[in-house]
């Protein structure tokens, strides 16, 4: 059974010691990985460079930032133990980039930076799903593209990163859509990166479609591809076939969607708690049926049902979830029932779930 005293990301970071008493482990990935979440935007520069800019100094403008007024509690309060801990002062940020584009043809949301660590390598961080539908456009375009735009992205992102950087080992990772492009990038590398990659870590990040990355990069890194679902897993059993999962406990009891907040997992030293019992029956069950659809339903059929959701999407007038409005829902409801027929009906339940969302707000 987990340990009784439950300590998270969160604590982590309050506690986190010197890097020669705990070497890079499993946990500092995945602060790494939620800190890409953070709109970074006119403070950490676009530039690959070493030094870069002192995190620290990165997160105190960030704390006096509007946009991060939006982020929740559990957020700001990472922030404010990542500067009360003087482990924290000598990381360095660079290369942030982000790119929003719901009129793309599968929708566009793409975000990474580089984080430069005292151990000598880097931490190539990219962001997953946020709050902009275009990143849920591009989410479904994963069940009917063999490469979505932001994978495309961030392999040129990870390359030029490499080239920039040529002195320093590489770690590659992201929590969500982000271990997927994290993966993507990492095993479609040329031979020259793959060999400065020292791990990937994909924090409960769907796969691939069938056609998969080639072969030889996969038998290449796959000692290095570690892989983290929590027990009740939802999205990250999205088209799985992750080899060797860990299965991390979280305390998250809804499972799926709720268990995919990482502040909702274990952490015990630098190292995720394992559930003691693995998958639960249900997170099977549930990727059976998923994956099962995506499989027996025709690719022409994913792609219409895709392009069929921006459609509905834009015609919301809005591009993040976080202006939602009734109103909004209403109209994306009205553009829906225009397209009749089995789309209408694929798409009703999606809405359903956001006019519920809507009217919280």
């Amino acid at each position: 059974m987990p340990v009784h005293s439950f300590e998270n990301l969160l604590s982590f970071v309050q506690k986190r010691a010197p890097d020669a008493a705990q070497p890079f482990g499993e946990a500092d990935n995945l602060l790494f990985s939620q800190l890409s979440f953070f709109p970074w935007d006119g403070i950490v520069p676009a530039a690959v460079k070493d030094p870069g800019m002192a995190l620290c100094a990165a997160a105190r403008a960030l704390r006096e930032s509007g946009a991060f007024a939006a982020f929740g509690r559990q957020n700001h309060a990472l922030v404010k133990a990542l500067l009360e801990n003087p482990v924290f002062r000598t990381v360095q940020v660079c290369a942030y980039t982000a790119a929003v584009d719901l009129t793309e043809a599968a929708g566009k949301q793409f975000a990474a930076v580089t984080f430069l660590l005292p151990d000598g390598t880097c931490y190539v961080a990219f962001r997953g799903t946020d709050g902009y539908f275009a990143g849920w456009s591009e989410d479904v375009s994963l069940t009917y593209l063999e490469v979505t735009p932001s994978q495309k992205e961030g392999l040129s992102y990870l390359l030029a990163a490499a080239a920039a950087l040529p002195r320093r080992r590489l770690r590659v990772g992201g929590h969500s859509k982000g271990g997927n492009i994290a993966l993507y990038a990492a095993l479609h590398s040329p031979e020259n990166v793959r060999a400065r990659i020292l791990a990937v870590y994909n924090n409960d990040g769907p796969g691939f479609l069938q056609q998969g990355p080639p072969p030889a990069a996969i038998g290449e890194l796959a000692p290095r591809i570690h892989t983290f679902l929590p027990q009740g897993s939802t999205v990250g059993m999205l088209l799985s076939g992750h080899p060797d999962p860990v299965v991390v406990y979280s305390r998250a009891h809804g499972g799926g969607v709720s268990q995919h907040d990482p502040f909702s997992w274990q952490v015990q030293g630098t190292r995720f708690v394992r559930a003691p019992g693995g998958l639960t029956r249900r997170a099977a069950l549930r990727a059976r049926v998923l994956n099962g659809w995506i499989t027996s339903v025709p690719c022409e059929q994913r792609a219409c049902v895709a392009q069929s959701l921006q459609k509905v999407l834009l015609a919301s007038g809005v591009s993040q979830r976080r202006e939602l409005s009734a109103a909004c829902v209403a109209a994306m409801m009205r553009a829906a029932a225009k397209l009749g027929g089995q789309t209408w009906h694929d798409l009703r339940d999606v809405f359903v779930l956001l006019l519920r969302a809507a009217v919280k707000r």
